[in-house]
């Protein structure tokens, strides 16, 4: 039992470095504005007790290092998006920045991003060709808005594909 219980504090330690690291590789990569705005935002869903606030779209996502250029290079500025469930919760911090004079942020509200997308792009099956969005992992209740910016992006071996 304690070899059990040593393992998974050990398994929770390594989590928590993998989370902190990944913070941190956020806050190097986000301007200073989204931040601010970021640290706004999060505190008014923690006052209003916001249901539905999942962050940035760079938050919820990780994909090998291999793919970050790509991932950056499609999504560039949307990365710093912020994901909620529904316009209602947008609405709400949008109002609240606004009231406050605090910055702007964009919102990708999932109800209106299911609403929007289509079914998924058929591509011919090809090793050299992959779907970039398969390459990434993230909560699969937040998929509208990865998908709305990365699933028509191929990830190619070479040019000659």
């Amino acid at each position: 039992r304690r070899s059990a219980l040593a393992a998974a504090q050990a398994a929770a330690a390594e989590a928590e470095e993998t989370a902190r690291a990944a913070n941190m590789q956020v806050q190097r990569c986000t301007p200073r504005s989204i931040m601010a705005a970021g640290f706004i935002v999060r505190r008014i869903v923690a006052e209003r007790k916001l249901h539905g606030f999942h962050g940035m779209l760079i938050e919820n996502l990780r994909a090998h290092e291999m793919y970050w250029t790509a991932i950056e290079t499609v999504a560039g500025g949307q990365l710093f998006h912020f994901i909620v469930d529904t316009d209602e919760v947008a609405t709400i911090i949008v109002a609240e920045l606004q009231r406050l004079n605090a910055g702007r942020v964009t919102m990708m509200p999932l109800n209106q991003l299911q609403a929007k997308m289509g079914p998924d792009p058929k591509y011919p099956a090809d090793k050299e060709a992959v779907p970039l969005l398969s390459k990434m992992k993230f909560d699969e209740r937040l998929r509208p808005a990865l998908a709305i910016i990365f699933r028509r992006t191929l990830v190619v071996r070479s040019m000659a594909v």
